[in-house]
């Protein structure tokens, strides 16, 4: 029986050193992704919605098909409505393989600002070429989430791009670090919502929001009023402001 067990020990350790020569080979040598657009009948949706205890849902809605949706729940105990931005889901190893797409394409992304070619189909160009240089043989429903993420950071509103992508939303207003934003839906008025933003990660998307519409915001001049690309009108203010 010992001598079963180590044989089949041996086994599996040739067996996993075959499968990581095997990747070691495919991300030297690249792959080729066969990039199409999505199908969600054949590769199933992008997003769940796990609804959270105590809460039901009233409505559900596209903001962006087939990649972002709104749910909105009511909780009977505390009489109110909250309102859920659910997009693409990633798994641990989508998670580090858009940060490391991110961290390679902004200088060419950079490069390509002052031709306006970076629009997502320049975006989705970069993905599949980076990956195709990684070795990852990327399923449809992987690639399609990282490029509506890539488009989402690096072109749309970033963790807020659903909210302003929803026509039924009149305003959006966040009051502070680590708070929830709220919205004015047509529909159920002030609603919460399940998007935040850390200390570092709101100063960083005000600043971003102000350049985005050609305006500057500081320390020494922390409230701006301005109007972004898409027309509407935004109060900005950083730090503590």
């Amino acid at each position: 029986m010992a001598s079963d067990t180590g044989a089949t020990d041996s086994g599996n350790s040739v067996d996993d050193l075959r499968r990581r020569l095997s990747r070691v080979w495919e991300t030297l040598r690249g792959v080729d992704i066969d990039v199409r657009p999505f199908r969600p009948g054949e590769d199933g949706p992008l997003a769940s919605f796990r609804l959270p205890d105590g809460e039901r849902e009233v409505d559900r809605y596209w903001v962006n098909a087939p990649y972002a949706y709104v749910v909105i729940t009511y909780d009977d105990a505390d009489s109110e409505h909250r309102y859920y931005a659910v997009e693409p889901d990633l798994d641990g190893f989508e998670r580090d393989l858009l940060d490391r797409v991110v961290d390679d394409i902004r200088d060419p992304l950079l490069h390509r600002e002052g031709t306006g070619k970076a629009d997502a189909a320049t975006l989705r160009e970069e993905l599949e070429s980076l990956l195709e240089s990684y070795g990852v043989d990327a399923g449809m429903d992987t690639f399609h989430a990282l490029a509506y993420y890539l488009y989402r950071d690096f072109r749309g509103y970033g963790r807020v791009d659903p909210l302003l992508n929803d026509r039924h939303v009149e305003d959006v207003s966040c009051d502070g670090y680590d708070l929830p934003i709220f919205v004015y839906h047509d529909e159920y008025t002030d609603v919460e919502t399940n998007v935040s933003f850390g200390e570092r990660e709101l100063d960083s998307y005000v600043i971003r929001l102000a350049q985005q519409s050609g305006r500057h915001v500081s320390v020494g001049d922390p409230i701006v009023e301005t109007t972004l690309p898409d027309g509407s009108r935004a109060e900005l203010a950083l730090g503590e402001e």
